[in-house]
């Protein structure tokens, strides 16, 4: 039988015998004729197993990508792209207090000591510094050094998220300078330092042996943990004669990184925590420095 379709055009009927619901049988299926059935099974499409296996191949690959991708913008991001310039202020820079001068005879090994340099508040704004996720642990130590503890890099966040502690330390920088050695010129590239001595996290005493910063025209040490916690871990520097410098907390150092050789008694127990400033004449070294192997906080 052919019937006509709402539109018009002719289509297949099926029988009577093979319509539900005909002749009281409404639980009977509807059976398709042999030529709808075979234009239905042609809708489904075959996929080969080459394909199947290509598909499957991307969509791993895919999962993957949207899994590692942002991981690894935050390492990126945690990096900087450029070293920090820095300008000394046009003006001269007063010190509110005149520091204790020690070391010498010669004036590269002369040190300037500040105590309580850092408030509670300051010493509090470097520890949110160092835990942000713009600070980025570094282990770029030359060989030649002999050292364990662990180093992040903060100058990126302190300029940008504490810009008033970041002037504070590299104005004193500027005026001990000028005080000590007239070593800056017109700009400087700040290399700032959160570096930590955790012998429970070592899992041996912390150390940082007899060496110079390399290129650093000044550079500033300033202890951010209480004596009480830690054994050990006090400054030294070659001067004639050898000088020692027991630090307490908020205490400030400031030395000739660049000529004064320097080091620490070894970090016997405890967790010493220090900030340490690098004000460095070459770009160059800086970005050498910047671009050494870095992880995410």
């Amino acid at each position: 039988h052919r019937g006509v379709h709402p539109h018009g055009c002719a289509m297949p009927q099926a029988s009577h015998a093979e319509l539900p619901w005909v002749h009281g049988e409404a639980s009977r299926p509807y059976t398709l004729e042999p030529r709808a059935k075979l234009q239905c099974c042609r809708r489904q499409p075959a996929f080969s197993g080459a394909t199947r296996a290509l598909a499957l191949a991307a969509g791993l690959f895919y999962g993957c990508f949207i899994f590692s991708w942002p991981r690894a913008m935050a390492t990126l991001t945690r990096r900087p792209a450029t070293t920090l310039l820095w300008s000394p202020p046009h003006e001269e820079v007063k010190l509110e207090r005149q520091p204790d001068l020690l070391g010498g005879p010669d004036s590269h090994l002369r040190l300037a000591r500040f105590e309580n340099f850092f408030t509670p508040d300051e010493m509090h704004a470097v520890h949110r510094a160092a835990s942000n996720p713009g600070a980025w642990e570094v282990d770029d130590r030359g060989s030649e050094v002999n050292y364990l503890h662990q180093v992040w890099r903060i100058e990126a966040v302190l300029s940008s998220s504490f810009p008033q502690l970041y002037e504070k330390i590299t104005s004193a920088a500027w005026a001990v300078d000028r005080l000590l050695w007239n070593n800056i010129g017109e700009f400087a590239f700040p290399e700032i330092e959160y570096i930590a001595y955790d012998v429970d996290v070592l899992g041996a005493p912390g150390k940082f042996g007899k060496h110079t910063d390399n290129d650093s025209l000044v550079t500033m040490v300033v202890l951010l943990a209480d004596v009480a916690d830690f054994e050990g871990g006090v400054n030294c520097f070659a001067s004639r004669p050898k000088c020692r410098v027991p630090l307490r907390k908020g205490d400030a150092l400031f030395f000739y990184g660049d000529r004064c050789k320097h080091w620490i008694t070894p970090v016997e127990s405890g967790r010493r925590v220090v900030l340490q400033m690098e004000l460095r004449r070459s770009q160059d070294a800086a970005k050498r420095r910047a671009s050494s192997g870095g992880r995410k906080r």
